[in-house]
């Protein structure tokens, strides 16, 4: 029993491993599962699925005892063009405006959670890809006289958490929930250093362990308006040692803190705006400078909105939005290029339908409208020298979920 066991867990954890992540806030998903994300990833205070998990662990309180089986398959263009770069060995004019090659991704999520023997105590647990991200070019990004053409091309990161949870509700309008989290960091990039070489790690893989923990609270006002904030610790980790040439920090993911408000005006209607702030500069490899071997990010604010609609009991209408301004400003552009990370607008919707009394199945899609970015040449030295760089990125994610309730 004990080599199954480890075999499906070896076996799970390699399909998670195989993900990077879009639909971003930064380097955050905006939500998991097939419901928070198209709902403007809100959840703080009333989440449809175990996908709540990530919001606030205070919501398994709310979410019928069920089974959750969720995919994203996201479709990305982004576009990157270093030949007006001000320095010639960071400008690449023989490949232009380029196109990612990495042009598809797709996200698990995997989720329980009950309710203990009728006890007001709740019980839950999710593995999902939370953070992350892959690009993958033809040309490299600098001068080709200095790279042969031979690195300087990708990156691939994905941020998996395994979060246990537990809820309890002293009062029937309090709930309060707590998550240790344990986390899992898989890298890889032949990345150009500082003294324009490969980076060290070669484009092998290097994984990084850490942790840490959520919590959470819910209030219900009255019966129709329901108020809810989480925190999210830093995740610690361990340092990426086959990497330590480009990433001489470790890789911990920043603080969150978010608070939610739910109006319930009928039973068949929900609404639901989440409020987070997500502090990158509180972990070192995001706050320092290029120049000091970071990637010089702001913190960031972002804002969610969800409605849900009811037709026929069986049939659950959804459309969300949500907007955050990239962490990345026009004078990091360049040292952030490989990343990419800069969607700010993203607007989903989707439906989901009981299919019996016990199994549901959702589907939805999230639209993330292009942003394009020009580094503007007013930050440290890389920015100087890459000035005229420019990135575009957009993507389109299909959600598709199975639920079992019991």
């Amino acid at each position: 029993m004990k080599y199954v066991l480890k075999t499906v867990f070896v076996f799970v954890l390699s399909i998670f491993l195989m993900q990077p992540a879009y639909a971003l806030n930064g380097l955050k998903l905006i939500g998991v599962g097939a419901s928070s994300p198209v709902l403007g990833g809100t959840g703080t205070v009333r989440a449809q699925d175990t996908g709540g998990l990530l919001c606030n662990p205070a919501s398994i309180a709310y979410v019928t005892p069920r089974i959750d089986a969720a995919t994203q398959f996201g479709i990305i263009d982004v576009k990157l063009d270093t030949s007006n770069a001000a320095y010639g060995n960071f400008r690449n004019t023989t490949a232009g405006e380029q196109r990612s090659e990495a042009e598809t991704v797709w996200l698990p999520h995997l989720g329980f959670c009950g309710q203990y023997k009728g006890t007001p105590w709740y019980y839950g647990f999710a593995a999902t890809v939370t953070s992350g991200l892959v690009v993958g070019f033809k040309h490299s990004r600098i001068s080709e006289a200095v790279t042969g053409n031979t690195y300087d091309k990708n990156i691939s990161l994905t941020v998996i958490e395994f979060i246990p949870t537990v809820a309890y509700k002293p009062i029937p309008q309090l709930s309060l929930g707590v998550s240790p989290v344990l986390t899992m960091q898989r890298f890889k990039s032949d990345f150009i250093n500082s003294g324009l070489a490969e980076t060290e790690g070669g484009n092998n893989a290097d994984y990084s362990w850490g942790g840490g923990f959520n919590v959470g609270a819910i209030y219900d006002i009255n019966t129709y308006l329901s108020v809810g904030c989480a925190y999210k610790s830093p995740r610690w980790s361990e340092r990426f040692d086959e990497y330590k040439d480009v990433l001489r920090d470790r890789p911990n993911m920043p603080p969150e803190y978010s608070a939610g408000i739910a109006l319930m005006p009928t039973d068949a209607l929900l609404i639901e705006t989440d409020v987070k702030f997500i502090q990158w500069r509180a972990v070192d490899l995001f706050r320092k400078s290029p120049e000091h071997h970071g990637y010089g990010w702001e913190n960031q604010w972002t804002v969610g909105i969800g409605v849900q609609y009811t037709l026929f009991d069986r049939l659950k209408l959804r459309a969300g939005y949500n907007y955050g301004r990239s962490p990345v400003r026009s004078g990091t552009l360049f040292a952030n290029t490989m990343s990419s990370l800069i969607t700010e607008h993203h607007l989903g919707v989707g439906v989901g339908y009981d299919v019996t009394k016990h199994v549901t199945v959702d589907f939805g899609w999230v639209h993330e409208f292009e942003n394009k970015m020009v580094d503007d040449g007013s930050g440290d030295t890389y920015s100087q020298l890459g000035k005229g760089s420019k990135v575009a990125f957009s993507v389109d994610d299909f959600m598709l979920g199975l639920s079992y309730r019991f």
